[in-house]
């Protein structure tokens, strides 16, 4: 059993999710603005948090990494009536599990909410205390922790790794770590300042040269790619190489073309390849996880795809399945982006989200907007029928009425007098 809070300021969605979730066996309780979610938040554990992004007091988006640096790190799924592309990558890039589009279905809900905690509890089943050196890294903020444990999972295989970030940030610390904890440790850790390289060397440098190969080519050098056999390369400022050596660097790392019908057949090639070649067991692949990968362009080709697997068996360790979750960020934003843009594209021009019309009927809006009435109404009068009354100028026989038509609860109110 798990606990879910649902964040949303629609009263009636809160309530109808919390029951789905409720009959699935879990506990469920809302919250219908930010602040409270928050406080939730703060004062309870959650394994996964419904998040509405445009609530009464703020964005979802803007809490959506507070929400996750609670313990335990819920898995936080967006769900919103107000789709954007730039909220959809957002909302991934700070660590959300999914990015939904209301309305959405309790079939969905249900779907969404299993593989996140069967993701959660995979994870929780691999999870094992690491010890890390960290000379030089100073910190214990959320910041570095995360950078920390993207440390310890890069050092458990040997996968290609690219760190990013400005001048002075520590990039080679991070490299140097890496290196430290992983089985390479014993082994060189060469660092190539790639921007202190002058053109005409650059490929000696990286690649070696024989005795005689240009004018002052006196003696056979080794290559510094071939001096990290078996350790590590630290290539700073990769992106200062000339474009030329950059095509001859990567053809060093693999070189393939495939046709993208291939994708599943490839991805179970590889993926036991790379589970053999990094002793790990096998992995299950989730539905969702194979259904990521062909919706992928893969403009890298199946160089991409390598890396792609690599990066999620990295970030799975000892977790038994790999989820969409697994991939590298960038893809999974482009796959989100692609899903929000379509959505768009595909509604008729003028027509708004969730509707079948270009324009509701006077009729729907006018019952819409009277059901909202009296959820306020009652809401604002504590479910006392003598003010609801009162306020609205209608006898009782007819608030009952409106109530019944709405189902709407009163609440506070129990020992009112039935209308005669």
């Amino acid at each position: 059993m798990a606990n879910i809070l649902v964040v949303d300021d629609d009263q009636m969605l809160c309530e109808m999710l919390c029951l789905k979730i409720s009959n699935l066996g879990h506990t469920a309780k809302f919250s219908l603005s930010l602040a409270q979610g928050l406080e939730e938040t703060a004062s309870n554990t959650f394994d996964v948090v419904f998040l509405d992004v445009r609530l009464p007091d703020g964005n979802g988006l803007t809490a959506l990494p507070q929400i996750r640096s609670m313990p335990p790190a819920p898995e936080v799924i967006i769900i919103t009536g107000e789709g954007d592309p730039d909220g959809a990558e957002l909302a991934i890039e700070s660590g959300a599990w999914d990015y939904l589009e209301k309305p959405v279905s309790t079939k969905e809900i249900a779907l969404q909410l299993a593989r996140a905690l069967q993701y959660r509890e995979g994870k929780k089943a691999s999870k094992r205390p690491v010890q890390l050196k960290r000379e030089g890294i100073i910190g214990q903020s959320s910041q570095i922790r995360s950078c920390l444990d993207l440390v310890a999972s890069a050092s458990n295989n040997n996968s290609n790794v690219m760190i990013t970030g400005e001048t002075g940030t520590g990039k080679e610390l991070f490299a140097r770590a890496i290196h430290e904890n992983s089985p390479r440790a014993g082994e060189n850790f060469i660092v190539i300042d790639c921007a202190a390289l002058t053109e005409n060397l650059v490929e000696s440098t990286l690649f070696g040269h024989e005795k005689g190969a240009f004018t002052s080519a006196d003696k056979k050098q080794t290559g510094l790619i071939r001096m990290a056999h078996r350790g590590t390369l630290f290539l700073d400022e990769v992106g200062e190489l000339p474009l030329s050596v950059q095509g001859a660097f990567l053809r060093v790392l693999q070189e393939h073309r495939k046709r993208k019908e291939d994708i599943k057949e490839l991805t179970v090639h590889y993926m036991t390849r790379l589970c053999d070649r990094y002793g790990m067991g096998t992995k299950g692949l989730s539905p969702e996880f194979i259904e990521a990968l062909l919706a992928y362009p893969w403009p890298g080709n199946v160089r991409e795809l390598i890396h792609a697997l690599e990066n999620a068996l990295s970030t799975a360790q000892n977790e038994p399945t790999l989820f969409p979750v697994h991939l590298p960020k960038k893809i999974r934003v482009r796959l989100t982006r692609s899903s929000i843009s379509n959505n768009t594209r595909a509604r008729p021009c003028g027509e708004t989200k969730g509707s079948a019309r270009p324009f509701p009927t006077l009729k729907s809006l006018v019952e819409k907007t009277e059901q909202q009435y009296f959820q306020s109404l009652v809401s604002f009068a504590g479910g006392d029928i003598r003010q609801i009354c009162a306020i609205s100028g209608l006898s009782r026989a007819v608030v009952y009425a409106r109530l019944k038509k709405y189902n709407i609860t009163r609440r506070f109110d129990c020992q009112a007098p039935q209308p005669s």
